[in-house]
């Protein structure tokens, strides 16, 4: 019996590990009530990221969320799916609640191969360094303020 495996068989049987996280940078504190990870597409052959800019509403909701920069497109719609469902605590001034405007994050997806080696993205996004960690600055760090 003769095996075929198509590159998409072969990517998904040495791709052992697949994994989204979010970094988020505020300027001031806010509390989570409800933060869904992103699912990582399916589609997805390295790791990589997506630079985020939203707001948050009187009612703690996100609004105008868009994805500034992704490294890889693939990841654009997750990323707006997923931050789109976030919701904050009401954040308080003098008792009233007060919206958020241009808040910032980003928000990484992980692939390892089998060995548990994270496959690099474009800018050597999660390359391993001689000290065992691994590379993530996100060019979307200066935008943050």
């Amino acid at each position: 019996m003769a095996f075929r495996f198509t590159t998409a068989t072969l990517f998904a049987l040495l791709t052992a590990l697949s994994y989204a996280f979010v970094a988020a940078h505020h300027s001031e504190t806010f509390t989570y009530i409800k933060k869904p990870l992103p699912n990582v597409p399916e589609s997805a052959m390295r790791s990589g990221y997506c630079c985020m800019l939203y707001d948050i509403d009187r009612d703690g909701r996100t609004q105008n969320v868009e994805a500034t920069y992704c490294t890889d497109e693939v990841y654009r719609q997750e990323s707006i799916r997923t931050l789109s469902s976030w919701v904050y605590d009401k954040k308080r001034q003098d008792g009233t609640p007060v919206a958020a405007y241009n808040i910032t994050a980003s928000i990484a997806y992980r692939i390892e191969d089998m060995m548990g080696v994270p496959i690099s993205g474009p800018h050597e996004f999660m390359t391993p360094l001689s000290n065992g960690e691994y590379y993530m600055e996100r060019i979307c760090s200066p935008l943050i303020g």
